[in-house]
């Protein structure tokens, strides 16, 4: 690397003066060294949050590759594997560890991380903290305990989408002190956003079956709204003789991680998937992110096309749109458990995802200015 992207310089810095983070970067913006290259400048150990078992290994075998010693613990483990990262643990083999949100709660863990000299913890996809946010998980909010463990440790919250309203509600959650704030630009001119209104199914498809056409190479995504949905387009994309998996929460953890590994190799070209997978998947040859059903809120959206075109290269980030697309975001509304106010916040949220699926000005802009 011969520059810094734009904002990783000054993001660096607040984290080397020992500050509070929260740092908002397009996705692709390069977040990872923002607080990878602090780890390296200090004395201690870095602790990364992260909540995807195949991107924990991947950055961990990327830093091996490069000479950086770096190990995690999730529950994809074995124990012997588990039991060998402590012991490097106690020697202070690593700068980096990373953990899953999950593991903070577990029994004996917060006591043993009070023993840590710990430097800086970075919070990856801090929006998940937020119950105003699109992907609110109940193990993010636990993570408030990192503040009581180590009171003086900078924390650094990142994310690539936050209303200003999530914004503020990850710094109370994670009880930021006075954090640096440092907000960069969203817009990626490589990507082409295309919305295609369905009258039904069979329009959806051909959309769909027009764009892989198009794409010949690289990868794909197709978001789906349900877990059903997903092995349909599995099963129909098998007969186009695609290269295809699902993926949902629905599966066991092994199965989950077999498919995201089968993903990463390439053995897999094309995966439909429900909103379960996304989150810190970072290929820079994703060429088309479809979604089959429209999205809950904007949020979502661009945080799920954002996986596009991280190369900087065009990809195409492809919307099927219909009427009962709304139908069934307003039913997981209906019966989610959310409080009066929580869900008055996500009816306004689909209302303007709504308005984005049926406006016709430019994408780009409407993105924005959400």
């Amino acid at each position: 690397m011969t520059e810094f992207r734009l904002g990783q310089r000054e993001i660096i810095e607040s984290a080397l003066k020992g500050h509070d983070v929260l740092a908002l970067m397009p996705t692709g913006g390069g977040k990872s060294l923002c607080f990878q290259l602090p780890a390296l400048m200090g004395t201690g150990l870095t602790i990364v949050v992260s909540p995807l078992i195949a991107l924990m290994n991947d950055q961990v075998a990327s830093l091996t590759r490069l000479g950086i010693p770096a190990g995690c613990i999730h529950s994809g483990m074995s124990e012997q594997e588990r039991r060998s990262v402590f012991h490097a643990m106690a020697e202070n083999k690593y700068y980096l560890l990373y953990l899953s949100p999950e593991r903070i709660q577990k029994p004996g863990f917060a006591a043993w991380l009070a023993r840590q000299k710990v430097n800086l913890y970075a919070i990856d996809e801090a929006h998940c903290v937020s119950h105003w946010g699109h992907d609110f998980r109940t193990e993010y909010a636990e993570l408030k305990l990192l503040r009581e463990i180590h009171p003086d440790v900078p924390i650094m919250a990142l994310t690539a989408t936050a209303t200003p309203l999530v914004k503020d509600d990850i710094i109370k959650q994670l009880n930021l002190k006075k954090p640096d704030q440092h907000v960069y630009g969203f817009y990626r001119p490589n990507l082409y956003y295309q919305v295609e209104f369905c009258e039904n199914e069979a329009d959806k498809e051909s959309f769909v079956l027009s764009a892989l056409s198009k794409t010949p190479t690289g990868r794909v995504i197709i978001y789906c709204g349900t877990r059903k949905k997903t092995e349909e387009w599995a099963q129909l994309l098998a007969r186009q003789g695609e290269k295809v998996a699902f993926y949902h929460a629905g599966m066991s953890s092994d199965e989950r991680t077999k498919m995201e590994s089968a993903y990463q190799s390439g053995k897999v070209r094309v995966l439909a998937a429900t909103n379960a997978f996304g989150m810190g998947i970072d290929h820079p040859d994703v060429r088309l992110v479809v979604h089959t059903q429209m999205p809950g809120n904007i949020e979502s959206y661009y945080q799920e096309v954002g996986r596009a075109g991280r190369d900087g290269k065009h990809s195409t980030c492809l919307l099927t749109y219909s009427k009962k697309d709304k139908g069934l975001q307003s039913f997981f509304i209906t019966n989610s458990e959310a409080s009066a106010k929580i869900k008055a916040q996500r009816w306004s949220a689909l209302n303007a995802m709504v308005q984005y699926a049926e406006g016709s000005e430019c994408r780009h802009g409407d993105i924005l200015t959400y």
